[in-house]
């Protein structure tokens, strides 16, 4: 399950949301999005790693429109823990 990649709260950015809550509410927050704006693919533009901490930039093409996501994440025994999701 998606929260189980999450950090305890997380930075979410979505069209019409911006704030920092709880995994379970950013995942009930991207299921919402996803149910509106279907996904056909997603590619990654860009990708760094630093020693314990990254991020990746991506194209996500849905029914909708094209749209930019970043993400940013930190490493756990040996485990991407994601902090925060930005979609515009």
């Amino acid at each position: 399950m998606l929260t189980s990649c999450m950090d305890t709260e997380v930075d979410i950015d979505l069209p019409g949301v911006s704030k920092k809550c709880p995994a379970n509410d950013a995942v009930a927050l991207l299921d919402t999005f996803f149910r509106s704006n279907k996904p056909g693919g997603f590619s990654v533009v860009h990708h760094a790693d630093k020693k314990e901490s990254g991020f990746f930039v991506g194209k996500l093409p849905t029914e909708t429109g094209e749209f930019r996501v970043n993400i940013t994440y930190r490493a756990e025994k040996n485990k991407a823990v994601i902090q925060s999701i930005r979609i515009e």
